[in-house]
């Protein structure tokens, strides 16, 4: 039962965040404030979604709590962060997990949706390569909903990563990470992400790898997010930013069907108020 609880406080936190840049996102119209998010990060730590039931937020990472255990962090995220990513180097996973929404409000511009990724993402994870795979995940939801692509078209689909890729790798300095970033954001499959590494499980370019092997592959939604929660290392993150740009590229309705009727009615009934405010901030019936 322990696993069990485990696995599902797990899961909640990469919802958690995501709905946290969203209700920031609806309350200032579509722009991004990093101040705001980290006010929201905040209350959530401190008492979840009280209208959920929760007392408090569950699953908060080590980068994250440092961040939030310094008095500093309301007032200025993005300081706190540099200084916790100084004492650190850490290149953890929790920016990733919870921006692929950037990648929406704004899709049109890439430079602006690269801004939106870079200040959440430097709210709590400084390190470069943090941005760049908020980067390249904001933008590949972007190029998505430009519809310039091809999707079913796996060279188009190239395309389109490469371009994201290229976006991104901008924010990259060192040989070292630009290395790494093109080794992750090659792949084609999940067999070369070593989703289990010892001691780089919670890595942030291994669910940006995930989510680029995902848009390569023509397997069906379902069928993807299995294997790759089934492979282990930081499963819930990896399937969040893969399932989230393999959502988009697919479409609701190719969504497993008995996944979403397994979603609790209170939990459903939140969630689809938040995006329909969303759709109405865009204009979208």
């Amino acid at each position: 039962m322990q696993q069990w609880v485990t696995l599902l406080t797990i899961y909640l936190k990469c919802v958690a965040c995501q709905v946290i840049v969203l209700d920031s996102l609806l309350l200032w119209g579509g722009v991004v404030d990093e101040i705001d998010f980290a006010a929201r990060l905040s209350q959530w730590a401190n008492s979840g979604f009280p209208e959920l039931g929760d007392s408090v937020g569950w699953g908060i990472g080590r980068t994250v709590g440092k961040c939030l255990q310094d008095k500093e962090f309301l007032r200025n995220p993005h300081d706190v962060a540099y200084q916790v990513w100084k004492s650190t180097q850490s290149a953890a996973n929790g920016a990733v997990m919870r921006t692929a929404l950037l990648g929406i409000p704004r899709f049109n511009n890439l430079a602006d949706v690269t801004e939106d990724a870079v200040r959440i993402c430097k709210a709590t994870h400084y390190d470069p390569r943090c941005q760049a795979s908020c980067i390249a995940i904001c933008v590949i939801v972007a190029l998505i909903l430009q519809g310039n692509h091809d999707l079913s078209d796996s060279h188009s689909v190239d395309d389109l990563l490469q371009l994201a890729s290229d976006t991104a790798r901008a924010v990259l300095t060192s040989e070292d990470h630009i290395r790494d970033f093109d080794h992750y954001t090659s792949a084609t499959s999940f067999d070369s992400l070593n989703c289990s590494e010892p001691d780089k499980i919670g890595y942030t370019f291994k669910p940006l790898g995930a989510a680029y092997a995902a848009l390569r592959n023509q397997s069906e939604y379902k069928t993807l997010i299995s294997d790759l929660v089934m492979r282990g290392g930081d499963a819930d993150t990896n399937a969040a930013v893969a399932g989230a740009v393999l959502g988009c590229k697919l479409g609701y309705s190719h969504l497993p069907q008995d996944w979403l009727g397994g979603l609790l009615s209170k939990q459903k009934s939140w969630l689809n108020a938040k995006l329909n405010c969303l759709l109405d901030l865009m204009a979208l019936p």
